[in-house]
């Protein structure tokens, strides 16, 4: 099977190491990695594009995108609410809302920032663990039903509130 690992291209830094660690992946003829996006830093990073490192036009259907062609996501966005919802467990770093949103070895994995290697391993780990992946992606469809689009809102209102 061939692994599918997407990243969304928006406006912040750290895509470049999502796309370097390719060049430490063991199974390197299992994975694709699909840059998804329009930013103005994809001028910047066409530098780490290759055969299999590839950027992709957005869709406004990213589910429906993920569902059917993506294994595993790399949270760079809010994004990593979508992929549960499609069973698909994330890579994250341990800081910020990701360590929030993504929990390890719960709905995916964290890795170091800025630590390519450590990405790559964990992709790695996912193509040799596929009763782990198996199980990873029915915790992140569970876990993606305690987000409501409601709850979010009141969520965010309440940080917003509290700021004030």
């Amino acid at each position: 099977m061939r692994i599918r690992c997407c990243v969304f291209l928006i406006k912040l830094k750290g895509i470049e190491y999502f796309m370097k660690s390719f060049e430490y992946l063991k199974y390197k003829e299992e994975v694709k990695y699909p840059i998804l996006g329009e930013d103005q830093e994809k001028d910047h990073l066409k530098k780490f594009e290759s055969k299999e490192v590839i950027f992709e036009n957005f869709t406004n259907n990213s589910e429906k995108k993920m569902i059917n062609n993506v294994h595993i996501v790399v949270v760079s966005s809010i994004i990593p609410l979508k992929a549960f919802k499609c069973g698909i467990p994330a890579i994250s770093t341990d800081i910020g809302w990701q360590a929030e949103i993504v929990k390890d070895k719960e709905e995916g994995y964290y890795v170091p920032i800025k630590d390519s290697k450590a990405s790559a391993k964990k992709m790695d780990f996912f193509i040799n663990n596929k009763y782990i992946y198996t199980k990873l992606s029915k915790q992140c469809i569970e876990y993606s039903k305690s987000f409501s689009k409601d709850e979010y809102k009141k969520t965010i209102n309440k940080i917003f509130k509290e700021i004030e």
